[in-house]
């Protein structure tokens, strides 16, 4: 059975069983649901503008092939939160794609096996509260966000996760080419090894703060980027030096010393580390916390 639905006005508490073939498309201006569950679609659909969407839920079954992407939004203006997105596992297909402009995602629970969600062309949108559970197929050629071609969005409160192994995703949020401008991304949380938080490829964009749980080892010379955060140096073969990146207002590095020998910490041009524009040691055990402000430098 294929469900098309257009709605006009508010559907409320209502479970609707696709049956591991339904399409659910949601094409209707202004629509609203309200503690609704959709399970047993193979997509799911939301073509309409200036709809809005609280307490949904969009599982699958097994057993049924779900069609690329399983999840499509294309509306604009749109109000989605409280999601829980859980689809077949162990499909290749990317789960969640949105085109949309000036809408609202925030508190989504998404299972997914590839990219999490995919913006293209996507521009002024907020993303906020978002849990990403990467399964069997994601490995280090997927991401919790997989973003290009898309302007002035806002990411905050992210968090990506793996099984800890080989299938550990690549970024948290990837903003993957040049034609991206001006997003902003805050507080991403990776803990698995193999995932970096943030990747940027992007003009323009601000990547401010890293979450503090990502641990980076190093064991020689390193200027650090987006890719770090919480930094473990492990001088016991020799002393060396890390490099800090040009500021970026409120970044943030957590730099502990696990070595023997000393570890320098080396500001950026003319910018300034601890109020001087000179090094910092730290010896053995010994730990600092830097943020970067604009006006003060690295403190």
């Amino acid at each position: 059975m294929a469900w098309n639905i257009t709605l006009t006005g508010k559907l409320d508490t209502v479970t609707i069983d696709g049956g591991g073939e339904g399409t659910f498309t949601c094409s209707g201006a202004d629509a609203e649901t309200q503690n609704v569950t959709i399970a047993g679609m193979v997509q799911h659909v939301f073509s309409g503008n200036d709809q809005i969407h609280t307490r949904l839920t969009m599982t699958s079954q097994g057993g049924v092939t779900e069609v690329d992407p399983w999840i499509s939004v294309t509306g604009d203006d749109l109000t989605m939160t409280t999601v829980r997105a859980a689809g077949v596992l162990g499909q290749a297909i990317d789960f969640i794609n949105i085109t949309s402009e000036r809408s609202l995602f925030a508190n989504w629970w998404v299972e997914t096996d590839r990219h999490g969600v995919v913006l293209t062309g996507a521009i002024r949108n907020t993303f906020n509260g978002f849990h990403i559970e990467c399964g069997s197929q994601a490995d280090d050629t997927w991401d919790g966000f997989n973003v290009s071609t898309s302007d002035f969005n806002l990411f905050n409160t992210i968090e990506v996760i793996g099984d800890g192994g080989a299938n550990d995703p690549r970024c948290g949020v990837n903003i993957t080419d040049a034609a991206s401008n001006d997003n902003y991304v805050g507080v991403v949380h990776a803990p698995d090894s193999q995932t970096s938080p943030i990747c940027d490829s992007g003009t323009d964009s601000i990547t401010p703060q890293l979450v503090g749980h990502h641990v980076t080892r190093i064991t020689g010379a390193t200027t650090l980027d987006t890719t770090h955060d919480n930094v473990f140096a492990d001088t016991d073969a020799a002393a060396f030096t890390v490099s800090l990146p040009a500021g970026i207002q409120d970044t943030y590095y957590r730099i502990v010393n696990t070595g023997t020998d000393a570890l320098t910490i080396s500001p950026n041009g003319a910018e300034l580390l601890l109020g001087t524009n000179s090094d910092f040691v730290l010896a053995h055990a010994e730990s600092l916390i830097l943020m970067y402000d604009a006006t003060e430098g690295w403190f």
